[in-house]
């Protein structure tokens, strides 16, 4: 018998963070219209990236 882990996210809590994070990525898409090349706007994109990456490494608990 195999011991499954436990999810991270109930569908619910994980539908939810990716909506979050979904509507911080349009908001800074579209404040970054006023400064495209702003490396300040590329870091918060490229932080968003990497909280989808870590989330999806992270979708069971150890």
């Amino acid at each position: 018998m195999t011991m499954l882990k436990p999810r991270l996210f109930d569908s619910y809590s994980g539908d939810h963070v990716a909506h979050v994070l979904d509507t911080l990525e349009r908001r800074i898409e579209a404040d970054s219209r006023e400064a495209p090349a702003s490396e300040f706007h590329q870091g918060r994109l490229s932080a968003i990236l990497e909280l989808r990456r870590i989330l999806s490494e992270a979708h069971y608990r150890e």
